[in-house]
């Protein structure tokens, strides 16, 4: 904490730029004046008054520090919930205490559920990826710690969020797209990663996430920890979240095999294909889902 406060000190002349919050958190790994915009216009813990610098000394020490310390109030408030993204909703701060809207129970408390009822929850968490790595603003929003605690669900509604937002990499596709560096729209495709003790390890590849318009990396990491069966959680919670499906139903291995799939890709075979094929087959059982057979 020392060292954070230290770090920040030497930042705090002048408007937020660019060079005050790069590699202050994961979010900010690679960060473009569009995205400081972005933040620090909705900074919800700012003064009515604005000068040319947008934030007094105290206000632009406060950002940084909570950018260094736990990001996850500024993404809430950078991507909020009545935009249609996928977090709780933010209401306020009191010093590093914040408060956020009820999101519901832990995704961990649907791993034993009904099959019927985890695979809308995987249809909605694959909707969730959708959504980070392609939407209207032009940010990717990257997730790499993904686990059954960091999802939230709405026992009603079944409505799923991220309510753990501190491990997000944001960046500027827009950016990318201006600069046009070398290779910078040629597609990245994750790697599996061989975990030494278990399956829920994720390698990120900040470079390379950086430098491309297009990656596959909330699949593959939503692939990886929850959906196929290399997920691998504690309490002997194995075989991820679509394990157990019904003999009886007829795409329970097509299902099985491409959540598999989509963690680590045969050869020659695309994560962007895969996912969407594992969509549309989830998307078929539950539309053919009657009445009768969701009464459980």
């Amino acid at each position: 904490m020392t060292q954070a406060v230290a770090n920040i000190s030497s930042r705090l002349t002048g408007p937020v730029s660019v060079s005050d919050v790069i590699g202050l958190s994961d979010a900010m790994q690679c960060p473009s004046p569009r995205l400081v915009r972005r933040m620090v216009h909705r900074y919800r813990e700012r003064g009515e008054f604005v000068d040319e610098h947008g934030l007094s000394v105290s206000e632009k020490f406060s950002l940084l520090y909570t950018l260094a310390v736990n990001p996850e109030p500024l993404i809430l408030q950078m991507f909020p919930h009545g935009e249609k993204w996928p977090f709780p909703a933010y209401i306020g701060a009191c010093g590093r205490i914040i408060a956020e809207d009820y999101a519901g129970v832990p995704l961990r408390d649907y791993f034993y559920a009904d099959w019927r009822i985890r695979m809308k929850l995987a249809l909605r968490l694959l909707h969730i990826a959708d959504q980070l790595t392609d939407n209207s603003a032009g940010y990717k929003l990257y997730f790499s710690d993904i686990s059954l605690d960091n999802y939230s669900v709405q026992k009603d509604s079944l409505e799923v969020t991220i309510n753990d937002a501190e491990n997000i990499l944001i960046v500027d596709e827009q950016l990318l797209a201006e600069d046009k560096n070398p290779g910078y729209d040629e597609p990245h495709h994750s790697v599996y990663d061989y975990c030494e003790h278990g399956n829920n390890c994720l390698t990120i590849d900040v470079v390379s996430l950086c430098s491309k318009t297009q990656s596959d990396f909330n699949y593959y990491a939503l692939c990886k920890s929850l959906l196929s069966s290399s997920g691998d959680h504690d309490q002997g919670m194995t075989g991820g979240l679509l394990h157990s499906l019904p003999a009886s139903l007829k795409q329970s291995q097509t299902i099985k095999s491409l959540a598999d799939e989509c963690a680590k890709p045969p050869p020659n075979k695309d994560r962007f294909v895969i996912k969407d094929e594992l969509i549309l087959v989830l998307e078929s059982v539950i539309k053919s889902l009657t009445p009768a057979t969701e009464s459980f």
